[in-house]
């Protein structure tokens, strides 16, 4: 890894752009603590600075839809779609970064509930009290799909009667962490950060929808060659075990 940051340094001390640059990075909740890490080894690299803004897909898309300045988007497959059928995205084909998975943490001590078939995951939902998700009305992708799984398992009513939003998963795990719900329910990468709670693991198979996330530069990047070489670089194998270490899938 030390060699490839060394000529990704050389390379953009080449060309200039390693100078006091600046990049802003709009990212899914469910990819920001990877991100935020790689984008430290490319700091350390290239001297660039990031400002990572993070959030639910809705969130970032809104944001991009209203007009702020954006280098780099990494968001889910769908949200990344809709803004580049809406001209918002810098010519050329997204970059695949990983698949996101939902998972269910619970306060850091706590026991453990049972969650590995959809019957065992059913009976945990309907025993909890309450339950911890980012709100659907910011276009919370996770919620929207743990949405259609409580009606597939007939407990909608009864999930919604305990769930109590939150503006993104980091304030799921938040709020979960320091004892104002039971259950937290967002993606695994959102939990794992965060030390006051305990990852009880994924949903079970029956359940699961890996989400898949993306990259590509903004249409109106300020640096569109230094926006690529960033996503080059958080997309390489060595930077790519940050997001699987964070929960993120291939």
């Amino acid at each position: 890894m030390a060699a490839r940051a060394a000529a990704l340094a050389a390379l953009l001390a080449a060309s200039g752009t390693a100078r006091a640059a600046e990049l802003t990075v709009f990212s899914g909740g469910s990819m920001a603590a990877p991100v935020r890490a790689a984008g430290e080894d490319f700091t350390k690299a290239t001297g660039v600075q990031l400002h990572v803004v993070s959030g639910t897909t809705g969130f970032i898309t809104a944001k991009v839809n209203a007009g702020e300045a954006v280098d780099v988007l990494i968001i889910s497959r769908e949200g990344l779609a809709a803004l580049r059928a809406a001209g918002k995205t810098a010519a050329g084909v997204p970059v695949p970064v990983g698949k996101a998975i939902l998972g269910v943490a619970v306060k850091a001590g706590a026991p453990r509930p049972d969650i590995s078939t959809a019957e065992a995951f059913k009976a945990t939902i309907l025993k909890a009290k309450s339950i911890a998700d980012p709100d659907p009305k910011t276009g919370a992708a996770s919620t929207l799909y743990l949405q259609t799984v409580f009606a597939r398992l007939g407990i909608a009513e009864a999930a919604e009667a305990k769930s109590h939003a939150y503006l993104d998963g980091a304030h799921v795990a938040e709020a979960v962490g320091t004892g104002q719900a039971e259950l937290a329910l967002t993606f695994l990468s959102e939990l794992t950060p965060d030390k006051r709670v305990d990852v009880v693991g994924p949903l079970p198979a029956a359940l699961q929808q890996a989400m898949p996330y993306e990259a590509q530069a903004a249409a109106g990047a300020k640096e569109p060659e230094l926006a690529a070489r960033f996503i080059a670089f958080v997309t390489s194998e060595g930077e790519q075990k940050r997001f699987r270490d964070a929960g993120v899938a291939p």
